[in-house]
């Protein structure tokens, strides 16, 4: 990120500014920097000495505050300058806030692999992995993963998992479909228990709700609208 804000100020990111030659930019205060993988230091400070507008500037500074992928950069900046367009002498700082990002859904649940496979066979998801031990496995589902582990795993990690129970659900997890009939059908026939028959909601959505070979709620409903 500091080399890329370097470059954008010297070359210009408006495409109207340009760096002074004999005032090049400069590093100084208190700047830490990148890790491995490419994300900005907590926080750090640049001076520099342009020919620019400072409008054009600030879309400088716009443009290249950006969000990686596991901090957020927050970017500001202070000008001193001499007519409509000439000199600026500048401060810019930078902060990086930690972002974070909802990463798993675990269940916990009797046999991972049944599991796995019944996910895969009612509602169409990819098998991700499942350990060798048997005990874990993931399936694909985008940028939060749906993930399972044993219930004997958990135990003995010291937790005390109890069962899903449908009739009696603290959560549930949902899928999206424009057919929710025949999704219901489909998770039916391979071993779902059918726990509500599609719904028409007052708000416009169509809900059904069958629970996992573990009890589990599943909701199949159509996405919401826009």
């Amino acid at each position: 990120m500091c080399d890329d804000l370097v470059s954008a100020l010297a070359t210009g990111a408006s495409g109207n500014t340009q760096s002074t030659p004999n005032a090049p930019i400069t590093v100084s205060g208190d700047t830490t920097p990148e890790d491995a993988a490419g994300n900005p230091g907590r926080s750090g400070k640049r001076h520099f000495y342009m020919l620019t507008k400072p409008a054009q500037l600030r879309n400088i500074i716009k443009q290249t505050a950006q969000t990686h992928e596991s901090c957020k950069v927050v970017m500001s900046g202070s000008f001193k300058t001499h007519g409509a367009y000439a000199a600026t002498l500048g401060t810019l700082t930078w902060t990086a806030e930690a972002v974070m990002k909802l990463a798993y859904t675990i269940l916990y649940v009797t046999d991972v692999a049944k599991a796995l496979d019944f996910y895969r066979d009612a509602f169409g998801l990819k098998v991700k992995f499942l350990h060798e031990s048997g005990d874990f496995g993931e399936l694909d589902t985008g940028a939060t993963t749906l993930a399972f582990s044993s219930r004997t795993l958990m135990a003995a990690l010291g937790k005390t998992p109890r069962p899903a129970d449908p009739h009696a659900p603290s959560s549930e997890i949902a899928f999206t479909t424009d057919d929710v009939a025949a999704a219901v059908d489909k998770a039916v026939a391979t071993g779902a228990t059918l726990i509500q028959k599609p719904e028409q909601m007052p708000w416009g959505q169509t809900v059904a709700y069958v629970a996992d070979l573990d009890g589990f709620l599943v909701e199949i409903c159509t996405p919401m609208a826009g």
